[in-house]
């Protein structure tokens, strides 16, 4: 693999000690025909922020951006239920590949007309969500997978107590 390409951070070391689980993914923003930048708001459920003990819980606003998105893929089998609770997250889905692919492709079109050609960092996250199968059109359970360069992360001033916490033992 290319010099640049093995120079390019993986971002999830900066967010892999988030816990998204039971977390909101709000809105999803696709901006820029370009750079293809995408924005997701995400209601941070904030596991580190609160007491287990606690019955009211604060939840914090999360912007998660990805400025030259490569790959965008959702499915939300029953959009009646809970489409956008998230479950779990795993990252480095076919890293490997798709740094190797970008890095193949970067003298083409989609790398030649970024407004920025600097690729400082990347991510491959898949959000698993509470949305499931329903009988109708028979699919697995839903979930979102981003993948891209130069992404950032960054808390939005405002924390809400909103959410009754019920302690499972």
């Amino acid at each position: 693999m290319c010099n640049e390409v093995q120079n390019i951070i993986n971002y999830k070391t900066y967010i892999e000690n988030l816990d998204f689980h039971d977390s909101n993914i709000e809105s999803i923003k696709i901006e820029d025909y370009f750079d293809r930048k995408l924005t997701i708001t995400i209601d941070y459920y904030n596991w580190e922020g609160n007491s287990e003990d606690g019955e009211d819980w604060t939840t914090k606003t999360l912007l998660l951006t990805i400025n030259h998105c490569v790959n965008l893929q959702m499915n939300a089998p029953n959009l009646m239920e809970d489409t956008f609770g998230i479950i779990s997250q795993e990252y480095d889905l076919k890293y490997d590949e798709f740094l190797k692919k970008a890095e193949e492709e970067k003298s083409q079109s989609y790398f030649k007309n970024l407004k920025s050609k600097k690729r400082e960092n990347s991510l491959s996250l898949k959000f698993n969500t509470k949305n499931y199968a329903n009988s109708l059109f028979d699919e697995p359970a839903g979930f979102i997978w981003i993948a891209g360069f130069n992404v950032k992360h960054e808390w939005i001033d405002q924390e809400v107590v909103n959410k009754k916490h019920i302690t499972v033992k």
